[in-house]
């Protein structure tokens, strides 16, 4: 019996060793990260700020349930099965929005923040120690080139995937296994923005894990250049984005049509696979709405 405590305490070491290996070393800072317009700001949300955030957001009582983690939505409600956010939310954008976009608009050398003061979308995502976010691209014609994301609380590391196809087989399959991985940590207060390739072209998610391989101030990642995070306490996000219209504005336009929902790229799996029957009825809208500004008919 002892022996086998012993297997079974080694075996786990082992498989702990692995993951751990298995992870993606995360960055300190966007010029280590290498994604092009991804831009992490540290302490950008002061301490009374934040304080001022989580409160706020504790106390609002229109908290929906997911499978594993609590969201709340502003300005408009995300719909996780069509991946849009066109419905109201109930509530306006929140008081303390204005100055934190008004603060990133002012971050002049920062790629991607003269959109922020069009963000008319929030959506705030409570994470228990441990708990991720599958990998996704946010749905492009749904949302603007701009995405602005706060963590407060606690700490996280957020890993950038890029999937390419390599020519040969499905093309579903071929994005499975990512051609390239990049992760970076978001301390508490910190700001990731997310612009141009960061917004359109990567992937990006939170693993499911309570601790993460991040690298030392001044280290290269590599062996005792690195050390390991524990995730303490909850993780609160605001995600800030700006919506746009389809039959305004018309299909996304991007540079990466095989990340995008309006040439049937990843964004628009995502899409299928959560739910199909919505995908369909919202795709035959949108071209009806493109049927009628081609004859001149405003559907009101």
């Amino acid at each position: 019996d002892a022996t086998d405590a012993t297997t079974t305490t080694t075996k786990k070491k082992t498989n702990a060793m692995t993951q751990e290996e298995a992870w993606c070393v995360a960055a300190r800072t966007s010029d280590d990260l290498g994604v092009p317009g991804a831009t992490l700001i540290l302490d950008f949300v002061t301490e009374d700020e934040e304080v001022a955030m989580l409160k706020s957001a504790e106390e609002d009582p229109r908290w929906q349930r997911l499978a594993k983690r609590r969201v709340l939505h502003y300005g408009y409600a995300f719909d996780y099965g069509t991946r849009d956010a066109k419905a109201p939310a109930g509530a306006a954008m929140p008081s303390y929005a204005a100055a934190l976009l008004d603060r990133a608009a002012a971050l002049t050398d920062v790629p991607g923040v003269e959109r922020a003061l069009r963000c008319d979308q929030l959506t705030v995502n409570e994470y228990e120690p441990g708990i991720g976010l599958a990998p996704h691209v946010d749905t492009h014609s749904a949302f603007g080139g701009t995405i602005l994301a706060a963590s407060c609380g606690g700490g996280a590391v957020i890993e950038f995937r890029l999937h390419e196809r390599d020519g040969d087989g499905d093309d579903d399959a071929s994005r499975r296994v990512p051609s390239r991985r990049a992760a970076i940590y978001l301390p508490p207060r910190s700001l990731l923005v997310m612009a141009g390739e960061a917004r359109y072209r990567w992937a990006h998610y939170v693993p499911h894990r309570k601790r993460d391989a991040v690298k030392r101030f001044g280290g290269d990642g590599g062996g005792a250049a690195t050390e390991i995070a524990r995730r303490e306490g909850k993780r609160v996000s605001f995600t800030f984005r700006e919506t746009r219209d389809v039959a305004v504005e018309g299909p996304c336009a991007c540079a990466w049509p095989e990340a995008c929902d309006s040439r049937m790229g990843a964004a628009q799996l995502l899409k299928e696979r959560a739910r199909p029957g919505a995908v369909a009825a919202a795709r035959r809208a949108a071209e009806a709405a493109a049927a009628f500004r081609e004859v001149g008919i405003v559907d009101s």
